[in-house]
């Protein structure tokens, strides 16, 4: 596959070498996703079938290239290719309708890309063009003495129709083989006029992201204009069929019209309302959309308060710091980390290329070498203004000038992981965790920043990202069977090293503390930098990821979320570990919106920004944000607990549930919502605190049980939720036997429990107490009840419960 990904860029880079004889005005590549049916006819007359695909443009069709493939296996034949019948037909209601044109392309003239596997590509010119003047369908099958199927391309999510089959030996219909295009490329020119049909909103605000759906827009933009109000706007994709743009910040409040010209023409233009932007509510000041999946890299914010940002796809954004779009180009992309120089130049680096950019977003120079390949890490800039970057295999680990120059490379260095790590720097040297290639393991790894040569190699988890703590000292993690917290001084000689992971860390910016997400995932805690001695720990009732403090030491931020694939919030903690205040994103576009990136802090560390990511969206409109939040140090009103009573029920009983907040309810009372995962267990929608008290309470009632069983109650309020678990008998089978707990130990991302019952005969299951989930069956020897469970994160406690009725809850150890 690989072989034939390589020969398939191969020939594109052929084709756009003859880009001015050739020009892409269709485009729909494969997607190795989908296999598809035969569109062959064999020379032994056992086959005769076609596939067919739609496209829509005016214009002239001249030569093309399309992706597929043949059963082949260990040392057999290949395809003996004799040609190849090229067929378009009239699109008639969404199915090929009369044949327009046909002609045979023999094999002579037909050039293959071919692989071991049997993926072969065909790049052929027509014996004569085809003119198009709007919707058609493509054919192109095959003569050979085996059959050669289509590969898909969009599956799921076709440009128009999805591709068409039909038996031509047998005589049958047009049909759907599979929900997809078909991969290939139309060569050729556009000679009508761009036709806009739709515009995905009716309204939107400045420096909104908009959408704009039609034809002949031409697959390169190549001087196409998006025009929304009389000024152009920003585009950020361009393909024959679709455009996302950007709204003026200057386009007039209101009505305005938006139209999409290209060298053909004009189309049609369309209305668009804008309106201001508007903050979405709670402690956001604003997001901006971005045209990408995901922002991976940390954003940066410069001395004047410029935001700039860069997506996956490779999209650069500055922004105003109220959230306006200055401008955009393309850099950088996934896999690289956005880093500022003294001047304000912007670097990225991926697909072997190693871009400055100018503060206004013009292109200031591309390095790029032979050797560049895979970005692993950086780029970063180092405290003597040169670009440091780590790639895989070739450079290794290199460094260029501000001006573009290479000063040295070490191409002993190169791993593809761990990815997206940033380059640290003390005492003259540069610091790496990666695999050289005179090694083993993953290393940490220092380099003369002067001449780029290893001055000493040590223990780290390629995990761990470096960083640089008082007097240059370099801290890091290792895993030797357990973890362990190292701390290097510059020389390479050991400082510190103390058994225990002190997790996901960060420094305050006087580097006298550390904080750290602790290695049970739901606290907080500040070291002592030298020591490594707790200051202090905040728990949560949340997993927590790791901290990061504010230029002025004020706030800690983290993401917190209570399970995973549920909604997330950016939650904030004081330097001295007092909670403050917690902010819940929202669910949108079929998934929940999550915290991708640390933050960056404007510079009177008033507003954080954030990247996102909106996993399992609908990918047919995928997009993630920039947020910026506002801080403060004012403490919130925050649920502290939930709590029922009895905790424990029979079937159609009822449970007092009570609600409590840390400080008095505000004016107007707090809303507390509530839900249940077991629907036998049944709750009110939401309970109200009044004004000025601190508790209310509910009921919980049951219904009938085939079998004893429990049900997480959930309360919901200020973003802060909490839980409490209600064990429900079942009174046809009573409790007959008592269960005991004798060990409930978690090491190693191991849970460990033992545990009696006084029925040597019961099965014991281990839940989550917290989250009411099954973790597993003991086993039974002899009345002694034992077993081990793989377990990223430990349980705060456990609950077992036996199958004559019995149940005992224990807190979990960590070792």
């Amino acid at each position: 596959m690989k072989r034939f990904l390589w020969g398939l860029l191969l020939v594109l880079s052929m084709l756009a070498g003859t880009a001015s004889a050739q020009t892409a005005v269709w485009r729909q590549p494969w997607d190795n996703r989908s296999t598809t049916m035969w569109s062959a006819k064999t020379t032994d007359g056992s086959i005769d079938q076609e596939i067919a695909d739609d496209f829509d443009l005016i214009g002239r069709i001249d030569s093309l290239f399309v992706q597929g493939g043949y059963i082949t296996y260990f040392n057999s034949p290949t395809m003996n290719l004799q040609g190849a019948y090229v067929r378009f037909y009239a699109s008639q209601n969404g199915v090929p309708g009369a044949l327009q044109y046909e002609q045979f392309v023999p094999g002579s003239a037909i050039a293959t890309t071919r692989d071991e596997v049997g993926n072969m590509s065909m790049q052929m010119a027509l014996p004569a063009s085809f003119t198009a003047s709007g919707k058609h369908f493509v054919s192109v099958q095959a003569v050979a003495d085996m059959g050669w199927s289509w590969h898909s391309a969009n599956t799921a999510s076709p440009k128009g129709a999805f591709m068409m089959t039909r038996d031509r030996k047998a005589g049958t219909g047009w049909s759907v083989p599979n929900q997809s295009d078909a991969a290939l490329v139309l060569f050729g020119a556009i000679t009508g006029a761009p036709r806009l049909d739709s515009v995905s909103d009716l309204s939107m605000v400045r420096s909104g992201r908009v959408r704009i759906f039609g034809t002949n827009f031409g697959e390169v933009r190549n001087g196409g204009r998006v025009v929304i109000g009389g000024i152009d706007a920003i585009v950020s994709r361009w393909t024959m069929t679709t455009i996302h743009a950007y709204v003026p910040e200057a386009a007039a409040l209101g009505s305005n019209t938006v139209q999409v010209v290209t060298a053909t023409g004009g189309s049609v233009p369309a209305t668009l309302n804008v309106t201001s932007r508007t903050s979405p509510g709670g402690r956001a000041k604003w997001r901006f959309q971005a045209d990408s999946i995901q922002i991976t890299s940390k954003p940066l914010v410069g001395p004047d308060g410029t935001v700039y940002v860069m997506d996956d796809y490779a999209h650069l954004y500055a922004l105003t710091p109220d959230g306006g779009l200055k401008w955009m180009t393309v850099a950088g992309g996934q896999g690289s980390r956005l880093t500022q120089g003294s001047d304000g130049t912007l670097y990225t680096m991926a697909d072997g290329r190693l871009t400055a950019i100018r503060p206004d977003g013009t292109l200031k120079w591309i390095f790029t070498h032979p050797d560049m390949s895979w970005t692993v890490s950086g780029p970063t800039v180092g405290p003597d203004g040169n670009i440091y970057g780590v790639v895989q295999n070739g450079l290794g680990f290199f460094s260029v000038t501000p001006t573009g120059q290479l000063r040295w490379s070490n191409p002993r260095v190169g791993d593809r992981t761990p990815r997206g790590h940033a380059i640290v720097f003390s005492n003259g040297q540069a610091y790496i965790n990666h695999r050289h290639l005179d090694y083993p393991n993953q290393e940490l790894q220092a380099y003369g920043m002067a001449d780029g040569r290893l001055r000493w190699v040590r223990d780290a988890d390629s995990s761990s990202q470096p960083l640089i703590g008082p007097s240059g000292r370099i801290y890091v993690e290792n895993l030797m069977g357990v973890w362990y917290s190292v701390i290097y001084n510059p020389d390479g000689s050991v400082f510190l090293n103390r058994e225990g992971s002190i997790g996901p860390r960060s420094f305050s910016p006087d580097l006298s503390k550390l904080y750290t997400r602790a290695f049970q995932s739901t606290q907080l805690a500040a070291l002592n930098s030298l020591t490594l001695n707790s200051i202090w720990t905040y728990t949560s009732s949340s997993f927590i990821a790791g901290p990061t403090a504010d230029p002025f030491d004020r706030i800690l931020l983290s993401q917190s979320y209570t399970n995973y694939g549920t909604s997330q919030s950016l939650m904030a903690v004081t330097t001295g570990g007092q909670y403050l205040w917690r902010e819940e994103l929202p669910f949108e576009n079929g998934g929940y919106v999550q915290l991708s990136t640390s933050p960056a802090f404007s510079p009177d560390g008033q507003t954080a920004y954030l990247g996102t990511i909106i996993p399992a969206q609908d990918m047919r409109n995928g997009y993630c944000y920039l947020y910026a939040f506002g801080l403060d140090t004012t403490a919130t009103t925050q649920l502290s607990s939930l709590s029922l009573s009895p905790s424990t029920v029979n079937e159609g009983g009822s449970s007092t549930g009570t609600v409590r907040l840390t400080a008095a309810a505000p004016a107007g009372g707090a809303v507390v919502t509530l839900s249940s995962d077991n629907a036998v267990a049944k709750v009110p929608a939401a309970v109200t605190i009044p004004a000025g008290a601190t508790s209310a309470t509910f009921t919980v009632t049951t219904g009938t049980v085939q079998f004893s069983q429990g049900s997480m109650i959930r309360a919901t309020y200020n973003g802060v939720a909490t839980s409490a678990n209600l064990m429900i008998n079942d009174v046809a089978a009573p409790v007959t036997d008592t269960v005991r707990i004798s060990r409930a130990e978690f090491s190693r991302r191991t849970l460990r429990v033992e545990a009696s019952s006084t029925v040597a005969s019961s099965t014991l299951r281990v839940y989550n107490a917290t989250t009411g989930a099954l973790i597993g069956t003991l086993a039974n020897r002899s009345g002694r009840y034992s077993g081990s469970f793989s377990m990223a994160t430990a349980p705060q406690t456990i609950n077992v419960r036996s199958s004559d009725g019995g149940s005992a809850t224990a807190t979990v150890t960590v070792r």
